[in-house]
């Protein structure tokens, strides 16, 4: 019991609160229970290695650290292999945790496949459970992202009619993070009726803590790909109201301004996108410090000021980006490639030239 909480402390503080010194601390309060012994024992603890493996890659890929989270979950995965039942919930939670991984660095077919495993486990051992739901919902993302939306819509509706023992905040919100996905996947197929008509019936589940933002801020993202500004700008605006809520510090409200900053940048709504794009970094910066997760969004910042035509800043925020970038996704990454290629681009064109050679010949 008292590893378990430890375990759980470690991936709340980590990966939910962003608070990498408070996660450090509950990993040394992990080890101290890390002491290796015969038979059963050992046995024991090589559970517990996988465990504290499979926490501290939630926590990376939480930081956007992916690399390392994909090292982490291959050492839970070797500690796993000879000691859990198929049965057992970590044999599922850690290819979980896989599927995530694969839709972060931008392979959904990889994701796909891992979510197909996390299907069959939850559909043979975890009937009726929120770990079923999670699974569901996990490889309905891995098929909406590689363009299955028939079958990923399937999967979601059916992850929404799953009614656990009792009732509790957990299945609520795990139900309103459903009922969006199914929007997002309707306004895809462009039935808009039925993403609004799911959006606001994902009100009625998310109704506490800043969660109660979803539903606002993705019928501002729908409305905005749309092309209907004026009400996707509201809608953002109203979600964007529920975070500013939060305490300053609050990293919950981390995601939700990556959210919002994105898909005003995706509407070329500049100034609105820098402003909240801007929030977010700096709560990043106070958060995790100079990591992977800032960088991306200084990638971001350096393609809004590409086209807002203010290229010194934006090969700034590019040149400041890359190195925590490509320590993310690898240096071979399209998306780093992309990086890469703009920097030299704008670089040229700001007449660098030997530093905008340098950056072709990395490229070739």
């Amino acid at each position: 019991m008292q590893r378990d909480a430890a375990l759980a402390s470690l991936t709340e503080q980590g990966a939910r609160w962003l608070d990498p010194a408070a996660a450090a601390r509950w990993r040394r309060v992990v080890l101290s229970m890390l002491q290796p012994d015969e038979g059963e024992r050992l046995r024991e603890q090589t559970r517990l290695s996988g465990q504290l493996a499979l926490a501290e890659a939630r926590v990376s890929l939480a930081a956007g650290e992916y690399a390392h989270a994909r090292e982490l979950l291959a050492a839970a995965q070797a500690a796993f292999e000879a000691e859990l039942e198929p049965g057992d919930p970590l044999a599922l939670e850690q290819w979980l945790a896989l599927v995530q991984l694969e839709l972060a660095v931008g392979d959904p077919a990889a994701a796909r496949v891992a979510g197909s495993r996390v299907v069959a486990l939850a559909e043979a051992h975890h009937h009726g459970s929120l770990l079923q739901m999670a699974a569901l919902l996990a490889q309905a993302q891995a098929l909406r992202a590689d363009g299955d939306l028939a079958q990923a819509m399937a999967l979601t509706m059916q992850a929404t009619r799953i009614s656990t023992p009792g009732h509790s905040h957990r299945h609520d919100r795990r139900r309103g993070e459903a009922l969006i996905l199914g929007a997002r996947i309707a306004a895809e197929n462009g039935d808009d009726d039925d993403a609004q008509a799911l959006l606001t019936r994902a009100e009625a589940y998310l109704y506490d803590g800043p969660e109660r933002a979803l539903p606002r801020l993705w019928r501002g993202v729908i409305e905005l790909r749309r092309r209907r500004i004026p009400e996707g700008l509201a809608a953002i605006e109203d979600g964007l109201a529920i975070v500013g809520e939060l305490d300053p510090e609050d990293a919950r409200a981390l995601p939700m301004l990556e959210l919002a900053g994105r898909a005003l940048l995706e509407a070329d709504q500049l100034d609105s996108a820098r402003t909240v794009l801007r929030a977010a970094v700096d709560l990043a910066d106070r958060r995790l410090g100079m990591g992977p997760r800032q960088a991306f969004l200084l990638r971001d910042l350096g393609e809004l000021e590409q086209r807002a035509k203010h290229p010194t800043l934006a090969l700034d925020h590019f040149d400041r980006a890359h190195v925590m970038s490509a320590a993310a996704l690898g240096i071979h990454h399209p998306e780093v490639v992309s990086a890469t290629l703009a920097r030299a681009d704008l670089a040229w064109d700001l007449d660098q030239r030997d530093y905008a050679a340098g950056l072709y010949r990395v490229l070739v």
